[in-house]
């Protein structure tokens, strides 16, 4: 038997081998920790709202096609394709730290605990759109195609809502000829799903679809929001205070002479067999739609849109639209031609570029409408170019719809525009009026069929 103090030594030993062990094993985990936290933004939970955005970013970048080393694919998939920074290169790495991600555990899944109204925001700035639902005493199923995969929803009876992000299989890395990311605005997303355009010092929220063929009467309602039916309710949940949002509402009218002094326009509504149905603008509100035209917020990606205020919008517009169309088709078409190296340099293929992409610019702004988040993406990307190094402020407020409005109004003509870069503050409005032509509808009650609390994997 060996000696007690012999025993005594080798237990100090292997007490103190474990102890240098045990601290150098934490001073390498906190290293990597510090390198991962180097890559980006500090993600704690997934959360997203109107004022901090998403995981407290408000401008974000996200990917049609899941971005970043083999490290990065052990995030859950939305964190792989929405980024705190953008790219010009598939190989460029713009990760998040997720080293102190709070995820549980189910069915040998790992899944982050999220809120519907994080889902919904995260439903908005993918461009998601509703393809498939279904709901019967065993639970509920939905898929929502986006820019940046499919979502599917299952909630079988009794157990918790998982939402699934599955990329596309219909692209890959070295196919796409587009840039690897594209800037999103996380408010500007939630606001228009929710039917609200802000004019600085106030917003104005657009009422739903209408219900029939009417009549109706466009009506201004000075904050009149908190006593709306609808999108009121998503604006709370994601942070918004209704009590500052002006409305618009359809008021139910007849064809007496109250309507005189007002403009008719035909909208679409819920009734199969009355597809559209007819709106009085009075001047007030003709006016109002106007600065609301002038103040969409630019983006590179067709939005996932309150579908009242696209009818509303895009039938006030259109008109104009059409008659400037061929103008801006040629504007855009040859500023791709005269300045590829500027769209290069952005990450955009350079046999695209100097091949088909000018005559898919025009084309696509000629059709007057489509379902392409890619189409899109050329569209502005050549605006941007024909504008040049302008302030963000101009691209969000224009003059145009109103100075075009008021020539409608006295009768004198249809405004044009020429390939001059005097008329920038045109090409912007215009651009912004084909998004919201190239933009998808997306209901906004859809969290009535999504508990509070949903499982993201």
């Amino acid at each position: 038997m060996a000696p007690k103090g012999y025993v005594t030594s080798l237990l100090a030993v292997a007490l103190g081998l474990a102890a240098g062990y045990y601290a150098l094993e934490k001073r390498v985990q906190r290293s990597w920790l510090e390198n991962r936290r180097e890559k980006g933004p500090k993600v704690v939970r997934v959360d997203a709202n109107l004022n901090d955005g998403i995981c407290g970013l408000v401008d974000v970048e996200i990917s049609r096609l899941p971005l970043g080393t083999l490290e990065s694919k052990s995030l859950p998939m939305m964190l792989q394709i929405v980024h705190p920074r953008g790219v010009i290169s598939w190989t460029d790495e713009r990760c998040w730290d997720t080293a102190l991600l709070v995820s549980t555990s189910r069915d040998s899944k790992q899944y982050t605990k999220i809120s519907r109204a994080t889902l919904m925001t995260l439903f908005a700035i993918t461009n998601a759109r509703p393809i498939f639902k279904y709901s019967s005493a065993s639970g509920h199923r939905a898929s929502y195609p986006s820019y940046c995969g499919i979502w599917n929803i299952e909630w079988p009876i009794g157990q918790p809502a998982t939402a699934t992000l599955s990329p596309h299989d219909s692209h890959t890395v070295g196919l796409d000829v587009y840039p690897p990311t594209l800037k999103v605005r996380v408010d500007k997303c939630i606001e228009m799903l929710a039917g609200v355009i802000s004019f600085g010092t106030s917003k104005v929220a657009f009422p739903g679809r209408a219900k029939d063929a009417g009549p109706f009467r466009l009506e201004f309602r000075k904050l009149g929001f908190p006593g709306s039916h609808g999108a009121r309710h998503l604006y709370n949940m994601v942070g918004g205070k209704v009590f500052e949002v002006d409305l618009f509402a359809l008021k139910r009218t007849d064809l007496g002479p109250q309507n005189q002094d007002c403009r008719e326009f035909s909208i679409r509504c819920l009734d199969p067999n009355h597809p559209t149905a007819k709106l009085f603008v009075p001047p007030i509100e003709f006016n109002i739609l106007a600065k609301a035209l002038d103040h969409l917020p630019w983006s590179s990606l067709s939005w996932s849109l309150n579908r009242g205020l696209r009818d509303i919008l895009l039938a006030f517009g259109s008109s104009v639209m059409d008659v400037a169309r061929p103008h801006l088709a040629q504007i855009l078409k040859s500023t791709i031609v005269q300045h590829p190296e500027q769209l290069i340099s952005q990450g955009w293929n350079e046999d695209f570029v100097r091949g088909p992409m000018p005559d898919l610019a025009a084309s696509s702004i000629l059709a007057a409408g489509g379902n392409s988040g890619d189409m899109v993406r050329v569209v502005v990307a050549a605006a941007e170019v024909f504008c040049g190094n302008i302030e963000e402020s101009s691209l969000n407020q224009t003059h145009f719809w109103q100075k075009s409005m008021e020539t409608a109004l006295t009768g004198n003509g249809s405004p044009r525009i020429e390939l001059s870069t005097g008329h920038i503050d045109d090409v912007i409005a215009l651009t912004k009026f084909f998004v919201l032509e190239w933009s998808t509808e997306l209901d906004y009650q859809l969290y009535h069929d999504i508990p509070m609390e949903v499982l993201l994997t």
